[in-house]
């Protein structure tokens, strides 16, 4: 892992080589490309806006140049990074798992955070149910039919963890209907489903608050949760060392920029035009604890992606627990 300490040291050596008289000015095309895939809007991940404040990037342009990838779905960010089509991507701790056993991409690096669920007393996803429905704890759900995302999401990995801790199987006592984000309000109000998953912007809606309760809480069941951190082709840091320094300093200098209080109607701004959400929406929620953690140096918390490895393991997912560190 490239760790903010040899980033600095790093930083120094690549500062004191670029400083040198006999080194001419690099041309965009001989400089390294970072390949950055992502699935999601920003700020759930940075990739999007990352050149919309250009003037926060110090070294892009100098020592590195920079490629957003939008991919539609983790499992094709492990694709890409198999094909050498991107050089790093916005995986979670089970695509992480496959990228390096089932793609047989040994060296893969975590090198960044981008999002924590129920971390540091800030929000965590939720299991909902109406009001009216007379289901007040978990033991309630037998028999019933729950709203995912996916077989083997986070959203499925949170709520089955929790149910398995009460005795619960899926398909014996409870059954899934795979379902996206933006459809589980209305397959919930509708009473297609008896309980339905909600992540931000969605659990932030008024209407949702207003006829739905939490039943429990990602921190409820597996804990601080990592579902969004970036990973990197070992042998790409190993070329670019001192260019991937230098766009993890810029990396770091433009998520501060968005988290400062004092830029938050700026940051609202460019985050609902590149997003195409409403602000009114963004406002409930964004750059506040309603929100999910962020580090603001970047940091991964290893310790909280190797906990839920060992969920993943014990949950059936995989063969084996990837050592993180």
């Amino acid at each position: 892992m490239l760790t903010r300490r040899n980033a600095i040291t790093s930083v120094g050596a690549a500062a004191s080589v670029l400083s040198m008289p006999a080194i001419l000015p690099a041309r965009a095309a001989d400089l390294p490309n970072i390949r950055w895939g992502y699935i999601l809007p920003p700020v759930a991940e940075m990739a999007g806006i990352f050149l919309l404040k250009p003037e926060l990037l110090k070294h892009h342009g100098k020592t590195y140049t920079f490629e957003p990838k939008f991919l539609r779905g983790s499992p094709l960010v492990v694709t890409a990074l198999a094909a050498n089509e991107i050089d790093m991507g916005n995986l979670v701790f089970s695509t992480f798992h496959q990228a390096v056993v089932n793609a047989g991409i040994s060296d893969m690096r975590i090198i960044a955070d981008e999002a924590e669920d129920a971390f540091n007393g800030q929000f965590a996803s939720q299991l909902r149910v109406r009001k009216d429905s007379g289901i007040t704890k978990v033991a309630d759900l037998k028999g019933k039919v729950i709203a995912t995302i996916a077989i083997g999401s986070g959203a499925d990995m949170m709520t089955r963890y929790h149910l398995r801790k009460q005795g619960f199987e899926l398909n014996r006592d409870f059954t899934y209907l795979e379902t996206p984000f933006p459809t589980m309000k209305a397959m919930l109000l509708e009473k297609k489903v008896d309980a339905a998953y909600f992540a931000q912007p969605f659990a932030s809606d008024p209407e949702v608050n207003e006829k739905t309760n939490i039943l429990f809480t990602t921190g409820d069941s597996m804990g601080p949760f990592a579902p969004n951190f970036v990973g990197m082709r070992g042998d790409f840091i190993k070329k670019n060392r001192a260019a991937v320094v230098d766009f993890l300093e810029d990396f770091i200098r433009m998520v501060r920029w968005y988290y400062d209080p004092a830029n938050r109607d700026a940051s609202i701004k460019i985050v609902a035009e590149a997003s195409k959400t409403p602000e009114e929406v963004l406002r409930r929620y964004i750059f506040t604890k309603e929100d999910n953690f962020r580090s603001m140096d970047a940091m991964p918390d290893l310790k909280v992606i190797q906990s839920n490895m060992q969920a993943q393991f014990e949950l059936g997912f995989t063969r084996q627990v990837l050592k993180v560190e």
